[in-house]
């Protein structure tokens, strides 16, 4: 059984479920565990990895012959482009952006206020793919968000730090190891 969440206050409490899935164990002043090390409380286990409290995984991307990194954010309905990386598409290639009413509202709890939208073609690996991007100031060149990965099928494999389009394997960074 693995860990779901660890609340951190004057005590920690960690929150898992049993074997069968269906009832949440709760374990208070569970000691933490040492990096990439396992602790075992009440039949269940505690695993801390090394280096993912805050990472986020990013791809390699080219937009209108833009090179940016983008992050796969399963979270964001929407996929977004920064202005300033709209910006950088040369004039006579940059498509015009669509007006947006509405805005956006961060993980955080943030308010942005979205430019327009756009219709960019995104280059991946060997793949190209037409997609609405959102321009809005956000904190990263690009997301690729909850839309871009459904429309066309993705799978992202965590583990091995990989975003897959059918065959294609497009191989994740980490922000940690980012320049």
């Amino acid at each position: 059984v693995q860990v779901i969440l660890c609340l951190e206050g004057r005590r920690k409490f960690c929150f898992g479920l049993v074997a069968d899935g269906k009832l949440p164990v709760a374990v208070s002043e569970v000691q933490e565990p040492a990096e990439d090390s396992e602790v075992r409380a009440n039949n269940v286990s505690f695993r801390r990895v090394s280096g993912l409290r805050s990472d986020g995984l990013f791809v390699d991307m080219s937009v209108l012959g833009v090179d940016l990194n983008a992050i796969v954010d399963t979270g964001s309905t929407v996929s977004v482009l920064h202005p300033g990386k709209y910006d950088l598409i040369p004039a006579v290639h940059r498509p015009q952006m669509d007006p947006m009413a509405g805005e956006l509202v961060m993980g955080d709890g943030g308010i942005v206020v979205p430019q327009g939208t756009v219709d960019l073609e995104v280059c991946m690996g060997n793949s190209r793919f037409v997609h609405t991007f959102v321009v809005a100031d956000v904190q990263v060149p690009a997301v690729l968000g909850y839309d871009f990965l459904y429309k066309f099928r993705a799978t992202l494999d965590v583990y091995h730090r990989k975003l897959r389009f059918g065959h294609e394997e497009i191989v994740c960074k980490l922000e940690s190891d980012m320049p």
